[in-house]
């Protein structure tokens, strides 16, 4: 077995994966625990944990062992409607939330041994959210983690686009014109 990862899919499927089930084990059944691939989002079912790359951080140099280390910036967001449930404080909660987050992810490798290192600089911070009846809460548990990377296993057709849309209005994000594809 390689002590390396190929990509970072891997790491996030295991964090996602092993948040579940530490939820699961308390008997908390999470909705949402996703990669969060946008700067804003829209509809979201509650309790919610989105977790963010912030940051790619500095490189050192690459160990003897071949393999190439990368420091990621995780960030993950806490999110909770602003609904008080029984007799619950939202902003307790959410405070209660990212407090269990921060627990779960002291020690953990995300069951990938060898491969990534103990979580480190592990701080929480309320970060914002909307009031009103459809309002939420959010606090954010960053942390440092290091990974071990070797070769790349990349899908080319990942990075391939074909084709290009050009937006006409500022004002509405579905208002575009499609320019057409780039040819090889």
């Amino acid at each position: 077995m390689s002590s390396t990862l190929s990509s970072l899919t891997p790491y996030f499927e295991a964090m996602k994966a092993t948040l579940r089930e530490k939820f699961i084990e308390l008997g908390i059944d999470f909705p949402t625990i996703e990669l969060l691939d946008d700067q804003e989002f829209g509809e979201l079912e509650t309790p919610a944990l989105l977790i963010a790359v912030d940051e790619l951080g500095e490189n050192k140099a690459p160990p003897s062992d071949g393999s190439y280390p990368e420091t990621l910036n995780i960030a993950v967001l806490c999110i909770l409607s602003s609904e008080p449930v029984n007799d619950s404080s939202p902003a307790m909660e959410v405070i209660n939330l990212a407090s269990l987050v921060k627990r779960f992810v002291r020690r953990e490798k995300w069951g990938l041994r060898d491969k990534v290192f103990m979580p480190k600089e592990i701080e929480a911070f309320p970060a914002g959210g909307k009031k009103g009846p459809k309002g939420y809460r959010v606090w954010q548990v960053n942390f440092l983690q290091e990974i071990k990377l070797g070769e790349p296993a990349m899908n080319e057709e990942a990075f391939m686009c074909t084709g290009v849309y050009f937006g006409v209005n500022p004002e509405n994000d579905d208002d575009y014109r499609y320019i057409g594809e780039i040819n090889e």
